[in-house]
Protein backbone atom coordinates (compact mmCIF):
# COMPACT_ATOMS: atom_id res chain seq x y z
CA UNK A 1 0.00 0.00 0.00
CA UNK A 2 1.04 3.50 -0.54
CA UNK A 3 0.57 5.66 1.91
CA UNK A 4 -1.52 9.25 1.22
CA UNK A 5 1.92 11.36 1.40
CA UNK A 6 3.87 8.89 -1.35
CA UNK A 7 0.60 8.76 -3.73
CA UNK A 8 1.19 12.85 -3.52
CA UNK A 9 4.66 13.32 -4.49
CA UNK A 10 3.83 10.14 -7.19
CA UNK A 11 1.08 11.94 -8.85
CA UNK A 12 3.03 15.66 -8.80
CA UNK A 13 6.49 14.23 -10.30
CA UNK A 14 3.89 12.43 -12.82
CA UNK A 15 2.77 15.84 -13.33
CA UNK A 16 5.69 17.35 -13.74
CA UNK A 17 7.43 14.44 -15.93
CA UNK A 18 3.93 15.35 -18.43
CA UNK A 19 4.30 19.48 -18.33
CA UNK A 20 8.51 19.01 -18.97
CA UNK A 21 7.74 16.36 -22.07
CA UNK A 22 4.70 19.07 -23.52
CA UNK A 23 7.44 21.53 -23.04
CA UNK A 24 10.31 20.47 -24.62
CA UNK A 25 7.95 19.11 -27.73
CA UNK A 26 6.60 22.43 -28.20
CA UNK A 27 10.63 23.84 -28.24
CA UNK A 28 11.11 20.96 -31.03
CA UNK A 29 7.85 22.22 -33.43
CA UNK A 30 8.44 25.14 -35.25
CA UNK A 31 6.20 27.68 -35.89
CA UNK A 32 3.85 27.41 -38.92
CA UNK A 33 2.64 30.16 -40.16
CA UNK A 34 -0.14 30.30 -42.83
CA UNK A 35 -0.50 33.14 -45.57
CA UNK A 36 -3.54 32.89 -47.82
CA UNK A 37 -7.02 33.29 -48.90
CA UNK A 38 -10.00 32.38 -46.95
CA UNK A 39 -8.62 28.77 -47.34
CA UNK A 40 -5.98 29.59 -44.78
CA UNK A 41 -8.70 29.15 -42.56
CA UNK A 42 -9.10 25.37 -43.17
CA UNK A 43 -5.76 25.09 -41.03
CA UNK A 44 -7.35 27.12 -37.99
CA UNK A 45 -7.48 24.08 -35.54
CA UNK A 46 -4.25 22.82 -37.14
CA UNK A 47 -1.58 22.89 -33.46
CA UNK A 48 1.18 25.54 -34.00
CA UNK A 49 -0.86 27.25 -36.93
CA UNK A 50 -0.84 31.43 -37.04
CA UNK A 51 -2.82 32.62 -39.56
CA UNK A 52 -2.30 35.94 -41.92
CA UNK A 53 -5.26 35.97 -44.03
CA UNK A 54 -5.72 37.89 -46.86
CA UNK A 55 -8.68 38.78 -47.91
CA UNK A 56 -10.19 37.04 -51.58
CA UNK A 57 -6.44 37.06 -52.85
CA UNK A 58 -5.61 35.42 -55.93
CA UNK A 59 -2.74 33.39 -56.73
CA UNK A 60 -2.56 35.87 -60.29
CA UNK A 61 -2.10 38.59 -57.73
CA UNK A 62 0.62 37.15 -55.50
CA UNK A 63 2.17 36.18 -58.60
CA UNK A 64 1.95 39.89 -59.91
CA UNK A 65 2.49 41.82 -56.92
CA UNK A 66 5.85 40.06 -55.26
CA UNK A 67 6.83 41.02 -52.09
CA UNK A 68 4.63 44.27 -52.01
CA UNK A 69 2.02 41.83 -51.16
CA UNK A 70 3.74 39.14 -49.22
CA UNK A 71 6.96 39.98 -47.45
CA UNK A 72 7.71 37.46 -44.69
CA UNK A 73 10.73 39.32 -43.32
CA UNK A 74 8.88 42.43 -42.61
CA UNK A 75 6.11 40.19 -40.78
CA UNK A 76 8.92 39.28 -38.56
CA UNK A 77 8.73 35.54 -40.09
CA UNK A 78 11.91 34.16 -38.82
CA UNK A 79 14.76 31.69 -39.47
CA UNK A 80 13.56 27.67 -38.97
CA UNK A 81 9.96 28.49 -39.49
CA UNK A 82 7.33 26.98 -41.47
CA UNK A 83 5.27 29.06 -43.88
CA UNK A 84 2.16 27.58 -45.91
CA UNK A 85 0.94 29.47 -48.79
CA UNK A 86 -2.43 29.00 -49.58
CA UNK A 87 -3.63 30.66 -52.88
CA UNK A 88 -5.35 29.52 -56.24
CA UNK A 89 -8.93 28.47 -55.32
CA UNK A 90 -10.58 31.68 -56.12
CA UNK A 91 -8.62 31.41 -59.50
CA UNK A 92 -9.54 27.75 -60.35
CA UNK A 93 -13.61 28.92 -59.68
CA UNK A 94 -13.45 32.52 -60.76
CA UNK A 95 -10.79 33.55 -63.60
CA UNK A 96 -8.84 30.99 -65.25
CA UNK A 97 -11.83 29.40 -67.39
CA UNK A 98 -12.64 33.42 -67.85
CA UNK A 99 -9.44 34.20 -69.34
CA UNK A 100 -9.47 30.88 -71.44
CA UNK A 101 -12.64 31.70 -73.04
CA UNK A 102 -12.30 35.68 -73.45
CA UNK A 103 -9.02 36.51 -74.40
CA UNK A 104 -8.31 32.69 -76.50
CA UNK A 105 -5.91 31.56 -74.27
CA UNK A 106 -5.06 27.89 -73.64
CA UNK A 107 -5.54 26.81 -70.44
CA UNK A 108 -2.06 25.34 -70.15
CA UNK A 109 -0.83 28.65 -70.94
CA UNK A 110 -2.63 30.82 -68.06
CA UNK A 111 -1.75 28.07 -65.75
CA UNK A 112 1.78 28.29 -66.15
CA UNK A 113 1.95 31.78 -65.95
CA UNK A 114 0.34 31.69 -63.40
CA UNK A 115 2.40 29.41 -61.27
CA UNK A 116 5.84 29.93 -62.24
CA UNK A 117 4.90 33.53 -60.94
CA UNK A 118 3.87 32.17 -57.66
CA UNK A 119 6.80 30.69 -57.31
CA UNK A 120 8.73 33.44 -57.84
CA UNK A 121 7.08 35.52 -55.11
CA UNK A 122 7.82 32.62 -53.36
CA UNK A 123 11.31 32.15 -54.06
CA UNK A 124 11.85 35.81 -53.62
CA UNK A 125 10.57 35.32 -49.95
CA UNK A 126 13.14 32.41 -49.91
CA UNK A 127 16.14 34.26 -50.26
CA UNK A 128 15.81 36.49 -46.83
CA UNK A 129 16.63 33.26 -45.20
CA UNK A 130 19.21 30.95 -44.73
CA UNK A 131 16.59 28.20 -43.60
CA UNK A 132 12.82 28.84 -44.42
CA UNK A 133 10.47 25.70 -45.13
CA UNK A 134 7.96 26.95 -47.95
CA UNK A 135 5.02 24.74 -48.51
CA UNK A 136 2.37 24.83 -51.24
CA UNK A 137 -1.24 23.99 -50.26
CA UNK A 138 -2.86 22.04 -52.70
CA UNK A 139 -5.98 23.74 -54.47
CA UNK A 140 -9.91 22.67 -52.54
CA UNK A 141 -11.57 20.84 -54.96
CA UNK A 142 -14.46 22.15 -56.66
CA UNK A 143 -18.10 22.71 -55.57
CA UNK A 144 -21.54 23.69 -56.43
CA UNK A 145 -22.88 23.18 -53.03
CA UNK A 146 -25.22 26.62 -52.65
CA UNK A 147 -25.19 29.37 -54.43
CA UNK A 148 -23.58 32.38 -52.33
CA UNK A 149 -22.73 35.94 -54.51
CA UNK A 150 -19.75 36.27 -52.68
CA UNK A 151 -18.22 33.49 -53.97
CA UNK A 152 -18.91 33.28 -57.50
CA UNK A 153 -18.19 30.71 -60.24
CA UNK A 154 -17.63 30.83 -63.99
CA UNK A 155 -18.31 27.77 -65.91
CA UNK A 156 -19.45 24.46 -64.59
CA UNK A 157 -18.74 22.20 -61.71
CA UNK A 158 -16.98 19.81 -64.33
CA UNK A 159 -14.89 22.15 -66.35
CA UNK A 160 -13.58 23.56 -63.10
CA UNK A 161 -12.85 20.14 -61.41
CA UNK A 162 -10.46 19.26 -64.79
CA UNK A 163 -9.03 23.32 -63.98
CA UNK A 164 -8.19 22.46 -59.94
CA UNK A 165 -6.50 19.25 -61.09
CA UNK A 166 -4.56 20.41 -63.72
CA UNK A 167 -3.48 23.75 -61.66
CA UNK A 168 -2.50 20.73 -58.42
CA UNK A 169 -0.58 19.14 -60.68
CA UNK A 170 1.77 21.73 -62.35
CA UNK A 171 1.84 23.22 -58.79
CA UNK A 172 3.46 19.54 -57.12
CA UNK A 173 5.28 19.68 -60.62
CA UNK A 174 7.16 23.14 -60.12
CA UNK A 175 7.02 23.25 -56.50
CA UNK A 176 9.51 19.28 -56.73
CA UNK A 177 11.60 21.48 -59.29
CA UNK A 178 12.54 24.41 -57.17
CA UNK A 179 12.91 22.90 -53.79
CA UNK A 180 9.16 24.01 -52.39
CA UNK A 181 7.03 21.52 -50.31
CA UNK A 182 3.38 20.42 -51.81
CA UNK A 183 0.70 19.80 -49.24
CA UNK A 184 -1.36 17.85 -51.30
CA UNK A 185 -5.07 16.74 -49.76
CA UNK A 186 -7.09 17.20 -52.62
CA UNK A 187 -8.08 13.53 -52.98
CA UNK A 188 -8.69 13.52 -49.00
CA UNK A 189 -11.81 15.90 -49.78
CA UNK A 190 -12.78 15.22 -53.28
CA UNK A 191 -15.26 12.49 -54.26
CA UNK A 192 -15.10 9.69 -56.74
CA UNK A 193 -16.08 12.71 -59.14
CA UNK A 194 -13.02 15.21 -58.04
CA UNK A 195 -15.90 17.37 -56.15
CA UNK A 196 -15.71 18.76 -52.56
CA UNK A 197 -17.31 16.38 -50.60
CA UNK A 198 -20.28 17.94 -49.04
CA UNK A 199 -20.09 16.04 -45.67
CA UNK A 200 -16.38 17.48 -45.16
CA UNK A 201 -16.81 21.21 -46.44
CA UNK A 202 -18.35 24.33 -43.91
CA UNK A 203 -21.41 24.28 -46.42
CA UNK A 204 -19.74 26.16 -48.96
CA UNK A 205 -16.89 26.18 -50.81
CA UNK A 206 -14.35 25.78 -48.07
CA UNK A 207 -12.68 22.44 -45.98
CA UNK A 208 -14.58 22.28 -42.38
CA UNK A 209 -11.50 22.61 -40.06
CA UNK A 210 -13.37 20.21 -37.93
CA UNK A 211 -12.12 17.62 -40.14
CA UNK A 212 -8.57 18.25 -40.83
CA UNK A 213 -6.98 15.32 -39.79
CA UNK A 214 -5.39 14.53 -43.24
CA UNK A 215 -4.01 17.95 -43.29
CA UNK A 216 -2.51 17.64 -39.97
CA UNK A 217 -0.93 13.81 -40.78
CA UNK A 218 0.40 15.21 -44.12
CA UNK A 219 1.76 18.66 -42.52
CA UNK A 220 3.68 16.74 -39.05
CA UNK A 221 5.14 14.09 -42.16
CA UNK A 222 6.16 17.23 -44.00
CA UNK A 223 7.53 18.82 -40.59
CA UNK A 224 9.14 15.62 -39.51
CA UNK A 225 11.69 14.49 -42.03
CA UNK A 226 12.90 18.59 -41.98
CA UNK A 227 14.25 17.68 -38.68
Amino acid sequence: MIDANRFLILVYLMVFTSIAFNIQAEKHCPAIFVVGDSHANEFSQTPHCKIHHISSCTMHRVGRDGLSIINLPAWGIEEGQVVIFVFGEIDARCHIGKQRDVFNRTTEEIIETLVQNYLNTIHLNRQAYKELTCVVYSVTPPTDIVFNPHYPAYGSLFDRVAITKRLNHRLAEMCKETGVHFLDVYNDYADAMGVLRVELSDGNVHINPEFNGPIIAKLSQLISKEQ
